[in-house]
This record gives C-alpha cells, structure tokens and sequence, in this order.
C-alpha cells in the first residue's frame, strides 16, 4: 500500500510542476492577447463620413468618442475630407465597450 501511495503523490506533484510550468509559459501570453486589440480594416465607399462609419461601427459607443481613438489609428486620416476618398483604407481598433448601466427599479 505505500508504494501505491508514494506513487500518487508523485503523479500529484508532477501534475503541479506541470501546471506551474505551463502556467508559467500561458501567463505572458495571455498577457499579450489582453493587449492586442482587434480591429477592422474597412474600405471606404462613396460618400463615407468618418462619424457615420464610427457610428456604424461603434454603436454603442458615442460617435465624439470613438473618432480620436480611430482618428489616432490612422495618421493622416485627420487631413482627409469630410466626405472620404472611394477607396480609402481605415483601421477601426478596438474599443472596449461600456458597461451597462444598472437599472434602477422604482416599485419592488
């Protein structure tokens, strides 16, 4: 019955040094998947606005507020017109999105 024990043990143990070693590798790279964002290249069309396609793009988020994060993503975007070239290449980053606001109940 020891030896039955002691091997257990082992396993148990090697199951640890194994979960630490891979924790170890999984951790910096869950690190950097956090950090990377994801974003959507488009393609403009005619007569594409940059607030529209924020707006289209972001609903949830207010068009002022997501323009400088997209406008930051694309250097030289700020210079185009208000009415975008057909053709146009933009990044739309990732932006986290608000949390929903707690609903306030009147009568319980």
């Amino acid at each position: 019955m020891t030896d039955g024990r002691i091997q257990r043990t082992e396993h148990k143990d090697g199951a640890k040094r194994h979960a630490a070693s891979l924790s170890s590798v999984l951790r910096p790279l869950l690190a950097r998947c956090a950090q990377a964002s994801l974003s959507s290249v488009i393609r403009t069309q005619n007569g594409d606005m940059l607030d529209a396609l924020c707006h289209q793009h972001y609903p949830d988020i207010k068009p002022s507020e997501a323009m400088p994060v997209v406008l930051a993503a694309n250097p030289g975007l700020e210079q185009q017109p208000a009415v975008l070239p057909e053709g146009m290449t933009i990044t739309l980053p990732d932006i986290p999105r608000p949390a929903p606001e707690a609903a306030i109940e009147l009568w319980s």
